[in-house]
């Protein structure tokens, strides 16, 4: 799932490529100090590992939600629904799973309109009225005068998973998922009124004041008001094979090709409703763009037949293609490219070697040694217009990180842990290649960027209570040439680039407590909470901004969740997720909050009432944002949000 060319908004994990449906259990694994994975671990790993059904099964799982929201002129209840439906059955040796999930949902609006260049007096422009005096997340001044709208998204993800056991040492598996995801963007908010109360659009020039309020006059952008549609569509394969070898060796292989056969979004240049309209708009494609992995993996966990010794050894290689090309559009409701803007793109790889052994030297103590051997290469990097065309250099890096981990077990359920760990983060496609001019933002690459090196410490303190845990852990991260996405405001529209931040350091403790049934009650309590300072200790491209917090670090998190249950079918739940105030930007300068584009502190109470079906099924009624608390992460969050769920397993349901 992980997405190997972005690391902005856009490259987020492909989530939406697992159904929740499928997914038997989730392992958090905490920073780079396995061997086995690399450089983006220093976030640390996710592993979602789903399943392949034992028997026939036919589920069906359906959600309806709905959100009431308000924000100045943003007004509206947007709403939502999902289905998922599955048939699995196991045939001797053989078990499969088919499934389809539907995802049909409009969203609140996630940007606004929003002039903050300097004021002027009031002129010989038209007055307007609707609009909203308001200052930036700096305390400039400013004006909120649109929204985009409500955005639309359809997801549809069919999946095949099959598997078959040869013997009881040999198995295979095979996954294809097609995924056809689009959108649009098709109602942006005006508020601006003229004195008759008609909208007013502008007058095509960024560069020069358009319009009066309340005696300031500013400019009003009309690409702002543009209409929006995308479409994407991808297909992934894999192929796993598991073997249990002699001498209690076990070999997998995994292979895995992600292909974007589609992804194209359509900007109008101008509102429909503007008279300036003259249907012309841009076109960004992602073309000839996806990822291959290969992952050999040969573990042995009792190395020379002995109990104490074991040992993981693997490959790994992928390969990842990026290639964004622009159109200006003539019709862009038809997406006729009518002619070339700008093209950019290029190749990463990496082939890893890796190795880790664990020895347990005494019944209570036990070393980890290992490391990992990286090879990354960038090629074929370009960006073209219609004017120049530009090459970038084919670059190679070879890094090694050793990783190191002492743990103690003193008595049983209780375990004190160090762990040590040297970790390179190379640069994905994007941040070295990717250049692309938006509406609502520039973004250019850098392909001189070096890798990121961070060194890594965690104690953990793990103790076993009942049928639950705690778990304490302190952390440090040193992070040199630390890739910062940085935006500025050039003519009121945000330049993305990427820049190298010489140290960042972070201090942090985590504290985890899961305890089912507290003290004999019927109550489950989950708790985790994280303390943070990480700050910018060397920036020579800014010295000012050294001592600096780092953006998008929150100094202090909390999660409470409690579970009560009522009796064999009831259950209630409330729980809260807290967040202190972060920075968005390097000088710490942006320190208003609940204006859009902050980057808020907030505190979410979310219900949930579940009734469990003789069947196995759940009907599930439930409010997220209990308290419609009204924040910002940079976009606006939810506000209030309603939801009904309904799980079944039809063959149960028939059978009664």
């Amino acid at each position: 799932l992980h997405n190997p060319l972005q690391t902005r908004w856009n490259g987020a994990p492909r989530w939406s490529l697992v159904a929740p449906d499928e997914i038997e259990s989730a392992e958090v694994i905490y920073g780079p100090f396995s061997a086995e994975y690399g450089g983006n671990a220093m976030g640390g790993v996710v592993k979602l590992n789903t399943r392949l059904p034992q028997q026939r099964e036919i589920r069906v799982d359906g959600s309806f939600f709905s959100q009431p929201f308000d924000f100045h002129g943003a007004e509206g209840t947007f709403r939502g629904w999902r289905f998922f439906g599955s048939y699995g059955e196991r045939i001797g040796k053989f078990s499969f799973q088919v499934f389809h999930n539907h995802l049909d949902n409009s969203s609140q609006p996630q940007n606004f309109s929003r002039y903050e260049g300097s004021l002027g007096q009031a002129g010989d422009d038209p007055q307007v009225s609707g609009a909203f005096r308001t200052v930036t997340e700096r305390g400039a001044p400013a004006i909120l005068y649109g929204d985009t709208g409500p955005e639309r998204v359809r997801t549809d993800l069919v999946k095949f998973k099959a598997g078959y056991e040869f013997s009881p040492r040999l198995f295979t598996q095979v996954t294809v998922a097609y995924e056809d995801r689009s959108g649009e963007r098709t109602e942006p908010g005006n508020y601006l009124r003229d004195d008759q109360g008609k909208p007013i659009w502008g007058d095509g020039n960024d560069s020069t004041h358009d319009a009066v309020f309340n005696g300031e006059s500013f400019n009003i952008r009309n690409a702002l008001f543009g209409m929006g549609q995308f479409s994407r569509k991808s297909l992934i394969l894999g192929w796993e094979l598991h073997r249990s070898l002699a001498n209690n060796w076990n070999f997998q292989s995994t292979v895995s090709r992600f292909s974007i056969l589609k992804d194209e979004d359509t900007q109008s240049n101008f509102n429909p409703r503007d008279p300036l309209d003259d249907g012309s708009g841009i076109i960004t494609a992602f073309n000839d763009s996806g990822w291959t992995t290969l992952d050999l993996r040969l573990e042995n966990p009792s190395l020379f037949d002995n109990l104490n010794l074991s040992f993981l050894t693997g490959y790994h290689f992928s390969t990842q293609q990026i290639r964004v090309d622009q159109f200006s559009s003539a019709n862009f409701r038809a997406g006729t490219r009518d002619g070339f803007q700008n093209a950019s793109g290029g190749e990463t790889s990496i082939h890893a070697l890796f190795a880790q052994l664990s020895w347990r030297m005494h019944p209570d103590w036990e070393l980890t040694l290992g490391g990992r051997h990286e090879f990354w290469k960038s090629r074929e990097g370009f960006f073209e217009t219609s004017q120049l065309s530009l090459k970038q250099p084919e670059r190679d890096i070879s890094k090694f990180s050793p990783k190191f981990s002492l743990g103690w077990e003193p008595a049983d359920r209780l375990r004190l842990q160090y762990s040590l760990a040297l970790a390179h983060r190379f640069p994905v496609p994007e941040e070295l290649f990717d250049f692309e001019f938006r509406t609502f933002g520039t973004v250019l690459g850098d392909a001189t960027l070096d890798p990121e090196i961070g060194t890594h410490h965690n104690l953990t303190f793990q103790c076993g209570m009942a049928d639950g845990h705690l778990e304490l852990n302190v952390f440090r991260d040193d992070v040199a040439n630390t890739i910062f996405t940085q935006s500025q405001i050039l003519e009121g529209s945000p330049i993305f680039s990427f820049l190298p931040i010489d140290e960042v350091a972070t201090t942090g403790l985590e504290l985890v407590l899961v305890q089912p049934r507290i003290l004999g009650s019927r109550l489950d309590l989950r708790v985790n909470t994280t303390y943070l300072d990480s700050t910018i200790q060397k920036h020579s491209l800014d010295r000012s901004v050294e001592g600096n917090d780092f953006p998008r670090m929150p100094s202090f998190r909390l999660g409470l969740l409690g579970i009560y249950h009522l009796n064999s079918h009831w259950e209630i739940s409330l729980g809260m997720r807290y967040s202190s105030d972060q920075f968005d930007r390097l000088d710490n300068e942006d320190t208003v909050g609940n204006v859009f584009g902050a980057i808020d502190g907030y505190h979410f109470v979310d219900s949930k009432l579940s009734y469990r079906l003789e069947s196995g099924g759940r009907l599930s009624f439930g409010i997220n944002n209990l308290t419609n608390e009204k924040a910002f992460v940079f976009h606006p969050w939810p506000q209030r949000t309603f939801f009904v769920e309904l799980s079944a397993d039809l063959l149960t349901v028939f059978s009664r």
